[in-house]
């Protein structure tokens, strides 16, 4: 125990050993009880030194832990790990709407931008079809409604470009 005891402490403080390990016969295996704080990390391994005069001489221990209970560092409760956290599922559904919700009012902005953008260029439209511009450019929650706005949109300025090769070709024809 006086060895272990040192060679143990970066892990938790040793409380007693198995039956085995007190009586040495098992040489290959020291189990050890030792009493860990579970909000931290675990180290996995320990440095034994061979020597007290050169430090480098020695050698890595792979450390094996038997019936640690289970803790999610992120609620802060014992039973289940991180991976498996119902308040951080719940926490990360939260964020991913509100990040779509950002984007889909970063996306309607950007629609206003482009219909006002859209009104500077149209010049020669009557107030009556700029207003109905308005009201049908304006972002809607629906997807497939926006998808419909810009058919819309799309749908007059080819009618108007229609129109005016018409007169165009009125003009010539007289």
């Amino acid at each position: 125990m006086d060895i272990l005891t040192p060679l143990l402490s970066p892990i938790g403080k040793a409380l007693y050993l198995d039956l085995a390990t007190m009586q040495k016969t098992r040489g290959s295996v020291a189990k050890v009880r030792v009493q860990i704080d579970i909000t931290k990390n675990r180290p996995q391994h320990v440095w034994l030194g061979f020597s007290e005069k050169d430090p480098t001489i020695g050698k890595w221990q792979i450390i094996e832990f038997e019936d640690v209970p289970l803790y999610c560092l992120y609620c802060k409760h014992q039973g289940h790990s991180l991976g498996e956290c119902p308040m951080k599922e719940r926490d990360d559904e939260i964020k991913r709407r509100k990040d779509m919700e950002a984007n889909k009012k970063g996306q309607g902005k950007q629609m206003d931008q482009n219909s006002k953008e859209t009104q500077q260029n149209d010049k020669g439209t009557d107030k009556t079809q700029s207003n109905r511009q308005d009201k049908v450019q304006k972002p809607t929650e629906d997807s497939t409604t926006h998808k419909e706005e810009q058919w819309q949109t799309q749908t007059r300025r080819k009618n108007k470009s229609n129109q005016h090769n018409q007169e165009q070709g009125k003009r010539q024809n007289s």
